[in-house]
């Protein structure tokens, strides 16, 4: 009996052991490869910034196209530079016909390649006539390009992980002299001789023109790092396929950027605008606009900022004086005045612009603070000091004006002298 219960119990201890092996090789299989885990999932944001970035060049957006790129680089400004000229059509029309099939991605550190299948129109075959003989219209060209045979190319991409996947600017750059290049081709389209019909070159007599920001609000300046730079101009009269061309420049006349507009509908409206691929130096820049004849109508200049720089509000002065409190101007204070006024006239009228104004000795001390805030709109602001004016011993005043949000509008300085001493008898 003994015997048989020892047989038993072995018999139990083996199926337990059984029973356990399958378990202990489970917890084997739960290991987690973390590298290869951060591969794959660097290979789906490839992915998706590949799908995100042909998406926004079938749409023609070059602006979303340059934030996938790590160096936006000359690439884009020519692709921006066809969008804004005469063969803005044609571009679009190529956008419009690329398109791309992704066949592999590899990841290596914070370097990623993908292979994709590009296609899009053979330009150079767009042509239905054999030679060179250039195409008679910018609309002759665009209609062809969308009838045009398509071409598949395979092409190996570099991408960089800069915080958030990105695509090379090499890569942009082959893509660029692969499907766009030929739309830079000389003579591509006839261009009517000079001798046949003169220039339309009117006088160009400009009413308004001012700097603008992205949303098309006026602005006093740009930083460094801005990602584009516009130049609204408005003129007395309207025109239609009247041609301009701009050209941005900095202080030493180095040449920047330069591209042309057409005026078409009867319009009075010429946007100049230019997409820096690099950060600027800070300083002025300049545009100047050229009428089709190359007559030189207006040259507007801009201050470049250090990012942390607040910008100045877009003021332009008419004139500005010193006042007495009878309303005279006056070159300078006698430092016994109980009366202390700056009258700055602008350009043109604001509407409900509240002012902050504080006025400073020559050592930097704040003698006085006030408020301009007359509502409506004007184009005179006054700002008094009026109420316990004392200048003694000071030698110069200084008044800075800025805005509600801080950004400087305006500073004068005036000297201060010494009430002369009555002489002894």
């Amino acid at each position: 009996m003994r015997q048989e219960g020892k047989r038993i119990l072995a018999s139990v201890c083996v199926a337990v052991m059984l029973f356990c092996l399958p378990l202990c090789g489970c917890k084997k299989k739960i290991f987690i490869d973390t590298a290869e885990q951060s591969r794959v999932e660097s290979q789906k944001k490839i992915t998706n910034l590949l799908d995100d970035f042909f998406a926004y060049v079938k749409m023609g957006r070059i602006d979303k196209i340059g934030a996938l790129v790590d160096e936006p680089g000359p690439a884009i400004e020519k692709l921006q530079a066809l969008m804004d000229s005469s063969r803005k059509d044609a571009c679009s029309a190529v956008c419009s016909l690329v398109s791309a099939q992704i066949q592999d991605v590899y990841v290596d550190g914070n370097e990623g390649y993908a292979t994709i299948l590009l296609s899009y129109p053979d330009l150079e075959r767009a042509h239905p006539e054999e030679g060179d003989t250039p195409f008679s219209s910018e609309k002759e060209l665009k209609d062809a390009i969308l009838r045009s045979q398509s071409l598949s190319v395979s092409m190996r991409l570099k991408l960089v992980e800069k915080e958030k996947w990105l695509l090379s600017s090499d890569a942009l750059e082959t893509i660029y002299s692969t499907v766009f290049a030929y739309l830079e081709t000389e003579d591509l389209v006839v261009t009517e001789p000079s001798d046949t019909k003169p220039p339309y070159d009117p006088d160009i007599s400009v009413f308004d023109s001012y700097y603008v920001d992205p949303k098309g609000d006026v602005i006093g300046g740009y930083t460094k790092d801005t990602s584009k730079i516009c130049l609204y101009i408005f003129t007395w009269n309207t025109y239609s396929n009247l041609s301009v061309t701009y050209q941005f420049e900095d202080e030493t006349g180095t040449l920047l950027y330069e591209n042309s507009y057409v005026v078409q509908n009867n319009s009075d409206w010429i946007p100049c605008s230019w997409r820096p691929s690099a950060p600027l130096t800070t300083g002025r820049i300049f545009c100047n606009v050229y009428s089709p004849s190359g007559k030189l109508f207006l040259t507007k200049e801009i201050g470049i900022y250090e990012d942390e720089v607040s910008i100045p509000f877009p003021v332009e002065m008419d004139s500005c004086s010193w006042c007495a409190e009878d309303g005279t101007d006056v070159l300078s204070y006698m430092d016994d005045a109980q009366y202390v006024e700056f009258v700055f006239n602008a350009m043109k009228f604001y509407d409900d612009l509240i002012l902050n104004f504080r006025i400073e000795d020559e050592e930097g001390g704040v003698l006085f603070e006030g408020v301009f805030d007359e509502g409506g709109a004007t184009n005179t602001f006054r700002f008094i000091w009026d109420k316990d004016v004392d200048i003694k011993g000071k030698t110069k005043l200084s008044i800075y004006v800025t805005t509600e949000k801080g950004n400087p509008f305006w500073q004068a300085d005036i000297s201060v002298l010494p009430v002369p001493e009555e002489e002894e008898e």
